[in-house]
């Protein structure tokens, strides 16, 4: 596989998964979530550029010169770089602003930053005096502490998001309690009631009942006992009358 090709396939992969990052962050539905996942993917699209910096300065490097096409490429990555960074750093929280400003004055982000000055100024120069050995040493440290920042963010939202689960989990424990009590309660409450209609239909049949052979000695306040205002209630009463 020649190496352009080989560079091709390496940075659809990457796009393919950047592509599948900000899918994931447009479906969650948690603001903050959301948020963190999208500082994460411009960290990444940073880390990215980056990665192709090095490959576009080595390059250079090693033919000791900018050609049009190079030349217009680096400008163009480069510009790239730093529109992702500006965004991602206007997304951090104040801690995590702090570490990432803190790391644009490591040797390895300020020296990156002087090969850029020196690269623009002698564009059109014939010859580079920058080894491309040193350059690619150079780039492949910076990258690494870009993965140190991202592996923080990426800790960061994984705590969040499992923080929230627990939450979440929490939650849906105490509703399921809550039910559980609510359907003992209303269990309690329909047999209360069932029993309350089965004991006065019992009183009514049997004072009817003795009604009926003539036996009127029952207590009327034995019959009516417990009566409530429902129909029962009411017929209890009108059957106590019979008896008195």
């Amino acid at each position: 596989v020649e190496s352009a090709e080989s560079a091709t396939r390496y940075t659809k992969l990457i796009a393919d998964l950047i592509a599948n990052d900000h899918q994931a962050e447009l479906q969650l539905e948690h603001l903050g979530l959301s948020r963190r996942l999208a500082t994460l993917n411009k960290l990444i699209e940073t880390k990215e550029r980056a990665g192709r910096e090095r490959a576009i300065l080595g390059i250079v490097f090693s033919q000791s010169r900018f050609t049009e096409q190079t030349l217009t490429t680096f400008a163009n990555n480069l510009g790239a770089y730093r529109a992702y960074a500006e965004s991602m750093s206007g997304m951090l929280t104040a801690a995590q602003k702090k570490r990432w400003d803190d790391m644009q004055l490591l040797p390895e982000f300020r020296q990156v930053a002087d090969i850029h000055q020196q690269a623009f100024a002698k564009a059109t120069a014939t010859e580079f005096s920058i080894d491309d050995a040193a350059w690619f040493d150079l780039a492949t440290a910076r990258i690494a502490k870009l993965t140190e920042f991202e592996k923080v963010l990426s800790d960061e939202l994984s705590a969040e998001a499992a923080e929230l689960k627990r939450t979440a989990l929490n939650q849906l424990m105490f509703l399921a309690v809550l039910l559980s009590l609510l359907g003992i309660v209303t269990v309690i409450v329909i047999r209360k009631m069932i029993h309350s209609m089965t004991d006065a239909v019992t009183t009514i049949e049997q004072t009817l009942v003795a009604v009926a052979s003539g036996d009127l000695t029952m207590d009327p306040h034995q019959i009516t006992a417990g009566a409530g205002d429902d129909e029962f209630g009411n017929i209890a009463r009108a059957t106590a009358s019979l008896v008195t």
